[in-house]
């Protein structure tokens, strides 16, 4: 069989493989294959990679792009942050939480998971990635996203909201674009 036959190439010659960095906004994502805990090449810190695709209608419409949640933050004194209260837990509580995934996540790891057990715990953490795999994928949330600059000047998607399906997000940046549809707890990371 010819590769040809294969690609998904365009005409021009390109490959679109749906991995972007969308425009800022707030947007409908679902959680999307791929996610992993991965160490980097050079520093050897772990992160969780999470993949969401975007299910708008619009120019943005499928555009799968990837958010990172630092495991191995450390303070200005480059001591490991594991409070069950540091930003990057946090935010993970708030994406399972947002799924609506929050009970599996308590009935899987007892009682004191998220209270004094941290999902970054050694002794745990392969273990959270794993449901996280398997409860997570597909399972919509609102978010609104922003860009980033990363050390090295490159632009980064990142994620400043997020809340459950049934909750609209104000976009931030045109003011007074959604009010919240119902009673629930809107994360906001901004």
């Amino acid at each position: 069989m010819a590769l040809s036959n294969m690609t998904t190439k365009t005409k021009d010659g390109q490959a679109d493989w749906g991995f972007a960095i969308p425009s800022e906004g707030v947007y409908t994502v679902r959680f999307h294959e791929g996610l992993e805990l991965k160490a980097n090449k050079k520093s050897g810190k772990r992160s969780i990679h999470i993949p969401f695709q975007i299910q708008d209608e619009g120019d943005e419409h499928n555009k799968v792009f990837w958010y990172y949640i630092n495991v191995d933050a450390t303070d200005k004194d480059g001591a490991p942050l594991r409070s069950c209260k540091s930003v990057p837990e946090s935010r993970l509580a708030d994406l399972i939480i947002a799924s609506g995934q929050d009970k599996v996540f308590d009935d899987k790891f007892g009682p004191t998971f998220g209270a004094t057990l941290s999902p970054f715990d050694e002794s745990i953490l392969t273990r959270v990635v794993d449901l996280m795999k398997i409860q997570l994928i597909e399972k919509p949330i609102n978010i609104r996203l922003t860009h980033r600059k990363t050390e090295d000047g490159n632009v980064m998607p990142d994620i400043n909201a997020v809340a459950r399906i049934d909750v609209k997000l104000e976009n931030k940046k045109t003011k007074g674009n959604a009010k919240p549809a119902a009673a629930a707890p809107v994360q906001d990371w901004s």
